[in-house]
């Protein structure tokens, strides 16, 4: 498999720039949001 350059994505005010993995969905999370709530463990176990 053979990487290419990709042209970041833009989807009205976010820039989707890197992919952390494989699939079709994309979820946006607030990062201050997501350590306030300690949600961090289980989105990198979602990855």
């Amino acid at each position: 498999m053979q990487s290419q350059s990709q042209v970041p994505l833009q989807i009205e005010h976010y820039i989707i720039g890197k992919t952390l993995g494989v699939g079709r969905a994309i979820k946006i999370i607030n990062k201050k949001k997501m350590k306030n709530s300690r949600m961090e463990p289980k989105i990198r176990r979602e990855i």
